[in-house]
């Protein structure tokens, strides 16, 4: 079940990213909410296959936010004379998004190490590497990518933040439960796309198909991965 409907969902990215790079528009747009629908509908299969439980819940909410984000994003391309409103809430939605995968992470990890103090240990070593990560990309990061994050600096750094210290973490507690790789792994490619994004958002690559296509299929590879992790855990 996993495998036929993780392939539906590939088929769709694949579908919409071709279309994003020849047509764009509204095509571009209902192709990509197809496809993210796919990613959520894929999730929910998992949660049905292995049944419903906070972990699940809270994941499932994730990829919903991601939804929502990718639609408000679309359509920030779509408005190019009016794309702040929609830029501010797409990054909130995603911002959102990791909040509720936090949320499932910690739930799991607790299960894990029977509410030991490990999920603790974790989080603050994932903290310290966030602040590193962030820290970076204000001192440094931003001129050795050549990114004008503007007006949008304070989001962009927030959004840093988050996405750096979940990757850490989820990352942490799949050293614990190899099968929780998968996760982690999902998002990994979330915050790998993310840096190709700004490249388009807030760099020199805006117009390049190269980078929209890396963009978009380390992105759905993320999230069906994530997707997928609910058939496991």
């Amino acid at each position: 079940m996993m495998y036929g409907f993780g392939a539906l969902a590939i088929i769709l990215a694949i579908v919409f990213i071709y279309v994003r790079c020849k047509k764009g528009g509204i095509a571009g747009l209902l192709t990509k909410t197809t496809a993210s629908f796919a990613f959520v509908f894929l999730g929910l299969i998992g949660t049905l296959a292995s049944g419903l439980t906070e972990i699940s819940l809270f994941i499932i909410l994730g990829l919903i936010c991601g939804l929502i984000g990718d639609i408000l994003l679309d359509l920030k391309v779509m408005e190019q004379k009016n794309y702040k409103p929609f830029l501010n809430a797409g990054i909130a939605s995603f911002l959102i998004g990791h909040i509720f995968y936090f949320i499932a992470t910690v739930i799991y990890a607790n299960v894990l190490f029977a509410f030991d103090i490990k999920t603790f240990y974790i989080i603050l070593i994932a903290i310290a590497i966030a602040v590193v990560v962030t820290l970076f990309i204000v001192l440094y990061g931003a001129k050795l990518l050549k990114l004008n994050f503007g007006e949008f600096k304070i989001q962009s750094y927030a959004y840093t933040f988050v996405l750096s210290f979940m990757t850490a973490f989820s990352i942490g507690v799949a050293f614990y439960n190899v099968i929780f790789f998968v996760f982690a792994a999902g998002i990994t490619l979330i915050f790998a796309s993310d840096i190709i994004l700004s490249k388009q958002y807030f760099g020199d690559k805006k117009d390049s198909k190269l980078f929209t296509i890396l963009n978009h299929a380390i992105y759905y590879a993320g999230q069906i991965l994530i997707a997928c992790s609910l058939f496991l855990i």
